[in-house]
């Protein structure tokens, strides 16, 4: 499943949601619910959404305090790009910020055996699970590949329920190359679904 398919089948069957969408609020699956539900973005990118009715807060989710909580979080493609130290951070706080039983549906790039990347300034680290890049003469952090099995260990730690948890090999992630034609050797896209447990 894709996160496009998940929003054409939940959205029309809930009325009034507020949906928070972690990015630049450009994406059309949610605009496309706007007039119907409260839309959110936020970025740390300033953005003029394509849609007039989505409200944008600028700034890192993390530190990021809305006056609202969302009936669903969306997340495509974004989690990946969260540090080791970070992750649990991130699952915290969407968990705070989700209504009783709100949903939680994320894209993630994730780990096969027969991984690999071709650019010169990217570097994999199999016993990290990070991709490094080569920027003017820094290494920095810009994705968390890990195998599937441990994504699903930290939604169970964090307080999810998993609702459904799909992983697709035939789709693929393309991460940090200029080149869109996809590569068997690319990170295999995951689409979950969780919902906040209530403690």
């Amino acid at each position: 499943m894709t996160i496009q398919l998940f929003l054409e089948s939940y959205i029309q069957k809930n009325f009034s949601l507020k949906i928070l969408e972690i990015g630049p609020g450009k994406n059309p699956s949610t605009n496309e619910y706007s007039l119907e539900h409260q839309t959110y973005s936020v970025d740390n990118e300033v953005q003029k959404s394509s849609d007039i009715h989505t409200q944008h807060y600028y700034g890192n989710f993390l530190n990021t305090e809305f006056e609202v909580k969302f009936d669903l979080i969306i997340d495509r493609l974004t989690f990946h790009e969260q540090c080791l130290n970070q992750r649990h951070l991130y699952l915290n706080k969407i968990h705070k910020n989700l209504t009783d039983n709100g949903k939680f549906i994320c894209e993630h790039a994730i780990y096969h055996k027969n991984l690999m990347f071709f650019e010169d300034d990217l570097l994999y680290d199999d016993s990290t699970n990070l991709l490094y890049q080569q920027k003017a003469n820094k290494t920095e952090m810009v994705k968390c590949i890990p195998p599937a099995r441990e994504i699903e260990g930290l939604l169970i730690m964090n307080h999810f329920n998993i609702l459904e948890f799909t992983c697709d090999p035939s789709k693929k992630i393309i991460c940090n190359r200029a080149d869109t034609n996809t590569k068997a050797s690319d990170p295999d896209h995951l689409f979950f679904c969780v919902e906040k447990k209530l403690n």
